[in-house]
Formats: structure tokens, sequence, C-alpha cells
């Protein structure tokens, strides 16, 4: 009667959106950082290691999201 979590989700592996790689690339090459993302609603959110990574990437927030083409919001958050 209890079916296991991978019978139940197919074990299929979920594909990232597509803005996902690229914010990763943008600041990868930019800032020499890694940071995590999440997507909730219409909102990409970028979970960085520091302040002052999160200082300086707002300030480059506009060519982020020239470079992505996304017009999705992005929230920048410390963790």
């Amino acid at each position: 009667m209890a079916d296991s979590m991978q019978t139940i989700f197919g074990g299929g592996k979920y594909a990232q959106p597509d803005e996902f790689a690229a914010i990763k690339k943008f600041i990868k090459d930019k800032f020499q950082a890694d940071v995590d993302l999440s997507l909730r609603d219409e909102a990409l959110i970028i979970l960085v290691p520091n302040s002052a990574l999160s200082g300086t990437l707002r300030l480059h927030l506009e060519e982020l999201k020239e470079y992505v083409k996304t017009d999705k919001k992005i929230i920048i958050r410390l963790g």
C-alpha cells in the first residue's frame, strides 16, 4: 500500500529554469563566487554567501537582467 517516494515521483530529475545557468555563469565570471538559486512564483532568488557580494551584485542588477534576458523580479538574499 505504501509507495516509495521514487515510485511516486518517477525517479526523474527536474530541469532547472534556463535563467539559472546564465546567472551562475555571470556571477562566476564577474565575481568569482558561487551562489545558490531558487524560483518562487515569478521571482528569481539569488542566495549569496556574504554582504559584500550582495551589495556589489545590486549595483550590477540591470546588467544581470540584460545578460539573462529575463523580466522576472530578482531578489538577492544573504545565506
